[in-house]
C-alpha cells in the first residue's frame, strides 16, 4: 500500500513510468491523513489539495455517455474510491481507459483490496495509491 513519499519513490524506482503521475501523487500524499464522511467530502479535500499545489484539475469530467470520472488533470484521469468491489472498480477503470480520452489513470482509494487490482488491461497506464484516511461517523 502506498502511504508516503518514501513509498512512492520506491514504486517509481520499480516502474519509472509512474513519475508522470508525480505532480498528482505528491500533493495528495503530502496532505495525508484525510478525514471524511462521504466520498464527496474526500473529493472536496483532494480537489483543494491539488488546487493549493497549483495542479490544474477539472472535477466530474464526462468521458462519454454515462461515463463520468472524478477528476482530470493534464490528460490523466483520477478516480477516488472509498467502497465497492475490486471487480466493479476494475471494470469502471477499463471503461474509462478505453475511451481514448485519457493518457493514464490514477486510482486513489481508501480500500486496501483495491490495491490488488492489476495495473494493466485498461487501455492506458494505470496506478493505484492507497490513501491514509479515516471515515468519520455520520
Amino acid at each position: 500500500m502506498i502511504l508516503s513519499w518514501w513509498d512512492w519513490n520506491q514504486v517509481t524506482r520499480e516502474a519509472p513510468w509512474k513519475n508522470v503521475l508525480a505532480f498528482l501523487a505528491w500533493p495528495v500524499l503530502a496532505a495525508q491523513p484525510y478525514a471524511y464522511r462521504t466520498e464527496s467530502d474526500l473529493h472536496r479535500e483532494i480537489a483543494g489539495v491539488l488546487r493549493a499545489a497549483n495542479v490544474p484539475v477539472r472535477h466530474e469530467v464526462s468521458l462519454g455517455s454515462g461515463l463520468r470520472i472524478d477528476f482530470v488533470s493534464r490528460g490523466i484521469g483520477v478516480e477516488i474510491k472509498t467502497a465497492g468491489s475490486s471487480l466493479d472498480v476494475s471494470k469502471q477503470l477499463r471503461r474509462y481507459g478505453t475511451t481514448y480520452k485519457l493518457s493514464a489513470l490514477l486510482l486513489l482509494t481508501t480500500c486496501p483490496s483495491h490495491l490488488q487490482i492489476p495495473e494493466h488491461g485498461y487501455g492506458v497506464p494505470t496506478a493505484a495509491i492507497g490513501l491514509s484516511a479515516v471515515r468519520l461517523s455520520r
